[in-house]
C-alpha cells in the first residue's frame, strides 16, 4: 500500500507515463497501428516476439513486424474487419490454452473496442478481450459514479464545514458526504482496496449511460429511477502501467446526488461494503494508500469541480488537473488520429 506525502503525488501514481516516454521510438516500445493508425503502444520485448513467432492454423504470419521503424500490423492478408477479428480471436483463444501471457490467467470474456476505422459505421476496427487490453496497449474506457449526499449544516455526524477543516469549499450552505465501496477481496485486482460507489469498464457496443444504469444494479442496488439522475462531468484521463503493458484510459465521470435515506449493498460481489465518508476523511485515505489508482483521480476531480480543492489550498493545482486530464494519442468513439 502506497502512502502519499501529497494530492499530486497521488495522482500522478496513476497517471506515471509521459506521452513523450510512450511514443519514444528509442525505447523499447513498438506501436501497434491498424491501417496507419496508431491504436497501442506494445510494451514488452517478448509480447512483439510472442506475435513474430504465430502462426493462423492455416501456417501464415499474422502480424508484420518492423523491427527498423519498431511497429507491428496486420499482415496485407488480413485487410477485413471480419478477418482480422476471427484472426486475433484464434490466437488470443491459443495463447491462453497454452499459457502464453499471465495476464490471460484473469480472462475476462468482455470484449473492448479498439477505434479508428474511417469505413466501419461504429469507428471500430476489431474488439479485443478485454484482459490483453494492456498488452497491446490500447485506450480503454469506463464509468464512475461519485454517489454523494448533501446534509445542511445542523445535519449529518458533523456540522463543520470542510473550510473550517483547513480543506477548502466553495459553498457554506451544506455539506458534502461521497458513498464508498470497499472492492471485494476476491477481485482478480485491487482486492480490498476503496473504490467508487459504482464502477465498471464499458464494453464494445455500449454506451457509458447504459454501462451506468447496469453497473448501478448490478454493484450498489440504485435502481433505474435514482440512477438515472446521474449527471454527466465530463472524464478523466490518465496513462498508467503494469508488468503487462500500457493502460491509456478515458474514464466518463458522473456525479448521482443519492437521497439521504439510502444505503448502497453488495449486489454482485464486486463490494465487500460501502462507507459514508466526508470530504476530509476522503482525503486522509486517499494519502493513506488506501484507493485503487484511478477511482482516486476521480474523487480528486470531483472535489476540483465542488471548490474542496482550490488554487488556494493547494499548491499543485494546476499539475493535478494536467495529470487527470492526459491527452491520448489514440482514437476513441468519433476520432481518428493518423500517424
Amino acid at each position: 500500500m502506497n502512502r502519499y506525502n501529497n494530492i499530486c503525488e497521488a495522482v500522478q501514481n496513476c497517471d506515471c507515463v509521459p506521452v513523450n516516454d510512450l511514443l519514444d521510438l528509442n525505447s523499447l516500445n513498438y506501436r501497434f497501428n491498424i491501417d496507419s493508425t496508431l491504436v497501442g503502444i506494445i510494451k514488452n520485448p517478448e509480447v512483439v516476439v510472442d506475435l513474430d513467432l504465430y502462426k493462423t492454423p492455416e501456417g501464415k504470419k499474422l502480424f508484420c513486424i518492423n523491427v527498423e521503424k519498431k511497429t507491428v500490423t496486420f499482415e496485407d492478408w488480413c485487410k477485413t474487419r471480419q478477418e482480422r477479428q476471427n484472426s486475433i480471436d484464434i490466437m488470443l483463444a491459443d495463447f491462453r490454452k497454452n499459457q502464453i501471457w499471465h495476464c490471460m490467467k484473469k480472462w475476462r470474456n468482455e470484449q473492448y473496442p479498439i477505434y479508428g476505422s474511417t469505413t466501419e459505421s461504429d469507428g471500430m476496427f476489431l474488439t479485443i478481450e478485454r484482459c490483453v487490453a494492456e498488452v497491446f496497449g490500447i485506450r480503454t474506457f469506463g464509468v464512475h459514479i461519485n454517489g454523494f449526499v448533501k446534509y445542511k449544516d445542523n445535519q449529518g455526524e458533523s456540522s463543520s464545514k470542510p473550510a473550517e477543516k483547513g480543506f477548502g469549499s466553495s459553498t457554506s450552505l451544506f455539506q458534502i458526504k461521497m458513498w464508498v465501496a470497499k472492492r471485494s477481496l476476491t477481485k482478480s485486482t485491487y482486492p480490498g482496496m476503496l473504490d467508487q460507489i459504482v464502477a465498471g469498464g464499458i464494453s464494445a457496443g455500449e454506451m457509458p449511460f447504459h454501462t451506468l444504469i447496469r453497473e448501478c444494479e448490478e454493484e450498489a442496488g440504485i435502481p433505474e429511477n435514482i440512477a438515472s439522475r446521474a449527471i454527466p462531468c465530463g472524464s478523466i484521463q490518465y496513462i498508467n502501467k503494469t508488468e503487462n503493458g500500457y493502460q491509456p484510459e478515458t474514464q466518463y465521470v458522473y456525479d448521482l446526488e443519492l437521497p439521504q435515506d439510502f444505503v448502497p449493498i453488495p449486489v454482485d460481489g464486486e463490494a465487500d461494503s460501502f462507507e459514508l465518508l466526508d470530504m476530509e476523511r476522503l482525503k486522509l485515505r486517499m494519502l493513506s494508500g488506501e484507493y485503487k489508482p484511478n477511482c482516486l483521480c476521480v474523487v480528486v476531480d470531483f472535489m476540483i469541480r465542488h471548490g474542496y480543492i482550490t488554487p488556494e489550498n493547494e499548491p499543485d493545482y494546476l499539475n493535478i488537473i494536467d495529470s487527470i486530464h492526459r491527452s491520448i494519442p489514440f482514437p476513441g468513439p468519433g476520432s481518428v488520429l493518423r500517424i
